[in-house]
């Protein structure tokens, strides 16, 4: 089977003009890495991001604050197939590594590389630390890398044939990369500016890269929307990660590290294949890829610079030229012993690197080895049980069953939500990245054990100073629920819908009000965050953070003067526009300035609206009752 299987391969390598593909070599490498990544799967124990996936997959939704939903998925389906044991959970990364070693070799036949180039390109890859690292745990990162190396080389050979019609299959892949984590956009902003900068750039203007685009736009759909209804907190997200990763220091040694992060052994390969790259004239059609690179890793330096590896999938072009570059530079001279001698130095240096990447040596002595100094995941596999025992035996010790866990990150929750009993596991909770929106613990809640959170952190200010700041709350909602209902009442034409976004607004005000409550005017701050809401189409349910379950926040429909449901009934059979600067003027009653400056629009537009609205209003109200035009300024 395998040696009809190469017969057809060489058929086509002939019609392609390129290599035979070197399956059984390949393979055999490919092969070698699932093994090993499967076997240390049992090693340690669960990530502290594993429990964390773990936990949301039990709200399995379109996307997540930090990544796209296809880690959560895998972890929903290890967790229905097999109660999320470590094996099932790391299945798929392993198999994503050993994809990630079939491409490169792919890569190197794109390059013309020949049988050996092929298979070394591969071994070059499996020897590079990332590649372990990130493939023995259920993360973003191996189906990142993955994604990365399939469109590199799908561009590889765009550029060798000018075919246009594989944009699709390259727009097909940025869809799934983006429904695992949003970092393909270095990649395609890399890509750009490559081909823009060289003649290449013929081939974007192809109807195909259109078609490629709105295939990956469609695919990612289900996750932008959900990313919209959840105020875009991906985007807060990344401006937190790049204020604490990034600065002057992690940018210049996002550099060297790139050396360690690709095994020093590899250096000389995709070195030299990075130079081939550029100078060889034969591989002048590749050299966007190289420019690429560098502005991959400029920009990911620059804006989250201890993210070293987010550049990886990038050096499987590089490996793939430099085993091209090296296939012919040892033909030239003593092969056998030369390709042995290649193929030795590679080998030790990823055996050599395993214990960094992998869980080789025994838990037990992690505490005696720098080891986490250079890969910090390995300690997050330990003691977890030991934790969650701990945290039991403190709940207990309580004495009652309304207390709660409150970690002070995902990992700390996910820990008790996996190892603690049903009646404790229940009662976790995170309020870090998406474990915020699962909501805070409820209202029931009379003690807490607090996991990593000091007690002046968790107090922050005497008893009479917090129920001084919640009366003020409470009298705050009671005085401006109603009137804020009825302004987006009369914007939305739905009650439901104005009662949620007033709510949401409400809500976003409660965990900002020791900084709202000293503004003049914070009704304003809510009035706008429920319009902004309502425009953006919105329609939530009410929050988790329980308002309207709060003791005197009323959540009834708001009482409606005759008059004002007159009004209302005949704005919402104006345009949306319209409405909008009616319900803004007259029902909020800012002034014109006020509203240009809330809607970002010139004090003219908002002028002109509101001439024209009351013209179309005069019409819909039954007496014919004028609106007093002298109003506006």
């Amino acid at each position: 089977m395998a040696a009809r299987a190469e017969v057809g391969e060489a058929e086509r390598a002939a019609r392609e003009g390129l290599p035979p593909f070197a399956l059984r070599p390949v393979a055999a490498v490919a092969g070698a890495v699932v093994a090993v990544l499967v076997v240390m799967s049992w090693r340690y124990g669960y990530h502290r991001d594993e429990l964390y996936y773990l936990q949301q997959s039990a709200h399995l939704a379109w996307g997540s604050v930090d990544s796209g939903p296809l880690v959560v998925a895998i972890a929903r389906a290890a967790d229905a197939c097999c109660q999320g044991a470590l094996p099932a959970l790391r299945l798929l990364p392993a198999l994503a590594a050993g994809g990630t070693v079939a491409l490169t070799a792919l890569m190197a036949r794109e390059l013309s590389g020949g049988r050996f180039a092929q298979w070394f390109a591969g071994l070059c890859i499996a020897a590079a630390g990332v590649l372990f690292g990130a493939g023995h745990l259920l993360s973003t990162t191996p189906f990142d890398i993955l994604a990365w190396a399939g469109i590199l080389l799908l561009v590889l050979r765009i550029l060798r044939t000018g075919n246009a019609y594989l944009w699709l299959p390259v727009g097909v892949l940025v869809g799934a990369a983006l429904l695992d984590k949003n970092t393909v956009f270095f990649l395609l902003f890399g890509l750009g500016v490559g081909l823009l900068a060289t003649p290449q750039r013929r081939l974007l203007w192809s109807p195909w890269v259109a078609v490629g685009a709105v295939v990956a736009v469609a695919i990612w759909a289900p996750s932008l929307a959900w990313h919209a209804d959840h105020d875009w907190a991906m985007f807060e997200m990344s401006r937190n990660l790049r204020r604490e990763h990034s600065g002057v220091g992690v940018g210049i040694a996002f550099f060297p590290l790139q050396v360690l992060l690709m095994n020093p052994v590899t250096a000389p390969v995709w070195l030299s294949g990075l130079v081939r790259l550029w100078r060889d004239p034969e591989r002048r059609p590749y050299r966007p890829v190289v420019i690429a690179l560098a502005v991959v890793a400029l920009t990911i330096a620059v804006v989250i610079g201890d993210r070293p590896y987010f550049t990886a999938p990038m050096y499987t072009a590089l490996l793939a030229s430099g085993a091209v570059a090296f296939e012919r530079r040892l033909t030239a001279g003593r092969a056998r012993w030369s390709r042995r001698a290649a193929v030795s130095v590679i080998v030790a240096g990823g055996l050599l690197a395993a214990p960094v990447a992998l869980p080789v040596l025994p838990a037990s002595v992690l505490h005696t080895v720098p080891l986490q100094a250079v890969n910090y995941d390995l300690g997050e596999q330990v003691g977890w049980p030991e934790f969650n025992r701990t945290v039991v035996a403190a709940y207990r010790s309580l004495g009652r069953s309304d207390a709660v866990v409150v970690g002070s990150n995902y990992g700390e929750a996910g820990a008790v939500r996996r190892f603690g009993p049903p009646d404790i596991a229940e009662r976790a909770f995170s309020r870090q990245n998406t474990d915020w929106w699962y909501g805070p613990p409820p209202n029931d809640a009379r003690a807490a054990v607090l996991i990593g959170v000091s007690w002046k952190r968790s107090t922050r200010g005497s008893r009479r100073q917090r129920m001084a700041g919640d009366r003020d709350f409470a009298a705050f909602y009671e005085a401006n629920y109603e009137r804020l209902v009825v302004q987006l009442f009369a914007v939305t034409g739905n009650l439901q819908d104005a009662q949620d976004v007033v709510q949401e607004a409400f809500a976003r005000a409660l965990v900002r009000w020791q900084r709202l409550h000293a503004y003049d005017l914070p009704a304003a701050w809510v009035r706008r965050v429920a319009f902004h809401l309502a425009l953006q189409g919105l329609r939530r349910a009410r929050r988790r953070l329980g308002l309207s379950g709060r003791p005197g926040l009323p959540s009834q429909p708001p009482r409606l003067a005759a008059d004002q449901l007159e009004l209302v009934d005949a704005l919402g059979r104006l345009p949306l526009r319209y409405r909008q600067v009616l319900a803004l003027h007259y029902l909020a009653d800012l002034p014109v300035e006020e509203i240009a400056r809330d809607l970002a629009l010139p004090v003219g537009t908002i002028k002109s609206r509101l001439a024209r609205a009351r013209q179309h209003l005069a019409a819909q109200i039954a007496d014919g009752r004028e609106i007093d035009r002298d109003h506006v300024g």
